[in-house]
């Protein structure tokens, strides 16, 4: 029980910032628009990378989210309806080993969803292992 709400926790964090930055995202860019039209339909490299910033930020918790609550929901099943037969079992063994590969899965493409949606992440890569 402990480990669900440990884990809730965090997903309601997450979930609550990214609605509060959604919602900041929209309110500046209806400002941009009512103050200088021209100039938010132009993009600058600082705009590209703060755009590109954001969907990496976008992407990164909803993988978290999308990993983790299958495992956390699976726990607190588990907890409230323990298996009593054989076949309940062997369901919640196969249950609890796929959603354990799916929190791995969290850990492990991490840093390849870095790569792949972060072009400020690409760039600082690059400049770290460019040959001297």
């Amino acid at each position: 029980m402990v480990f669900g709400v440990l884990n809730i926790i965090p997903v309601c964090i997450i979930t609550a910032g990214n609605l509060a930055l959604l919602a900041a995202l929209v309110k500046q860019k209806r400002q941009l628009r009512r103050v200088a039209p021209n100039i938010a339909k132009g993009c600058s490299v600082a705009g590209r990378r703060q755009k590109s910033s954001t969907r990496m930020l976008f992407i990164l918790s909803g993988f978290f989210m999308i990993t983790t609550l299958p495992y956390t929901m699976f726990r607190v099943y588990k907890d409230f309806n323990p298996s009593i037969g054989p076949r309940e079992y062997a369901r919640d063994i196969l249950l609890e080993s796929a959603t354990e590969m799916l929190l791995s899965c969290n850990f492990t493409l991490n840093f390849f969803l870095y790569f792949v949606s972060g072009t400020l992440f690409k760039q600082e890569w690059q400049c770290i292992h460019a040959p001297s």
